[in-house]
């Protein structure tokens, strides 16, 4: 009777749980990323504080402004990601979904 609905169906639940898998990786990834930042900002000021090393704050000012070859990589970036997620909606929603359950969970 509703085997219209079946594909859908795979694609939801395979969407969902690969979706939630990536959440929970990537959530684990972003906190030892975060713990890893700070042990070197941590070094980096304590090399400062005791004169071993000169930090130049102009110079960190020009490393955090994109250039115009980043900012046209994002752009294409994006642009790729929406075309992607709206090829197959059923899966990129479900995916969608899963991402942020699996991200709140981890």
């Amino acid at each position: 009777m509703f085997d219209f609905l079946t594909p859908y169906l795979e694609q939801l639940g395979f969407g969902g749980l690969a979706g939630f898998a990536v959440g929970l990786a990537l959530k684990k990834v972003a906190k030892m990323t975060a713990i890893l930042f700070g042990l070197l900002f941590i070094c980096i000021q304590l090399l400062a504080y005791h004169h071993y090393i000169n930090v130049n704050p102009e110079v960190l000012k020009r490393i955090g402004e994109p250039g115009p070859q980043e900012t046209s990589f994002v752009a294409a970036a994006l642009n790729y990601l929406k075309t992607a997620l709206l090829h197959n909606i059923p899966f990129g929603g479900a995916f969608t979904t899963g991402l942020i359950l699996g991200l709140k969970k981890g």
